[in-house]
């Protein structure tokens, strides 16, 4: 689910930037100072302000998740708070928050004494991910039944269309923008806060496995027509068997992410011994 994206650069808003975000910030009385959490940080919806400028570490957390799914920082890779203070020219505060924050979201770990690093998958851990988030958006899309859904179901065609023309352009970012955003709006229509969280939280962790899959792939993706006949059976109140629908959308994928893992897994193995058989 949050408003995270956009994922491309040159659509990026800090008021867009993490707005329907799950947030840990609370207003406080007038000088009264917030608590810091001394754990992961837990993000609550933080309601809309007259403000149109987002806090500096949901900002930062934007720009970092960025270069977490393009491959900047690699699975495994340390981010070390120093390096990425001067990188984007802030200090060590906003830096740790946003850190925290992608913490939450799955994106990244803490070790003590060893800082934060990028967030490494084995693939038991991808499929138990999907498995979970195939569930879930079945459970969010059968949920729905107590709800309006026409105009859900227009929003949901405009996203689904937006896809369609980042697919023909080969714009993987903003086919994973409106993507995230098909899948937000039908969870924002439960009104089941427990299960946005959960399904941001899931979704978040495997998108640098999605988008390395998506830049070899984007052409041949069934998502849109997937997503249509999720619409359509959504209009017509066909709650259970779009949820069944959804279920399948999401795990059919997994194979697809399995096998892009072990190529990628290979020819790094494959460049490491030429590198090796040079240098020796």
């Amino acid at each position: 689910m949050f408003t995270i994206p956009p994922i491309a650069s040159s659509k990026f808003d800090a008021r867009d930037s993490f707005r329907a975000e799950q947030r840990q910030h609370k207003e406080t009385p007038m000088g009264a100072r917030p608590e810091r959490a001394s754990g992961p940080v837990q993000m609550e919806p933080r309601a809309e302000g007259p403000s149109t400028v987002e806090p500096m570490p949901y900002v930062l957390a934007n720009r970092i998740r960025q270069d977490i799914i393009r491959g900047k920082h690699a699975p495994g890779t340390p981010l070390r708070e120093e390096t990425l203070e001067a990188e984007h020219a802030t200090s060590r505060g906003p830096i740790r928050e946003a850190l925290r924050l992608l913490q939450a979201r799955g994106l990244v770990t803490h070790f003590p004494r060893r800082g934060y690093r990028v967030r490494s998958h084995t693939d038991k851990e991808l499929i138990d991910l999907y498995r979970l988030r195939a569930k879930l958006e079945r459970q969010a899309v059968e949920e729905l039944a107590t709800t309006p859904t026409e105009t859900l179901c227009n929003e949901l065609a405009a996203e689904n269309a937006a896809m369609r023309d980042a697919q023909l352009t080969q714009d993987v970012e903003g086919y994973l923008l409106h993507n995230m955003q098909f899948h937000r709006l039908i969870w924002g229509r439960t009104g089941n806060g427990s299960l946005q969280r959960v399904l941001e939280s899931v979704t978040d962790a495997a998108e640098p496995v999605r988008y390395g899959l998506l830049l070899r792939k984007l052409s041949s993706s069934q998502a849109c027509k997937h997503h249509q006949k999720i619409i359509d059976l959504i209009g017509q109140r066909r709650f259970e068997v779009a949820g069944v629908l959804a279920e399948l959308h999401v795990i059919e994928v997994l194979p697809l992410l399995l096998g892009f893992r072990a190529q990628a897994s290979n020819q790094a193995l494959s460049g490491d011994r030429v590198e090796a058989a040079s240098a020796s």
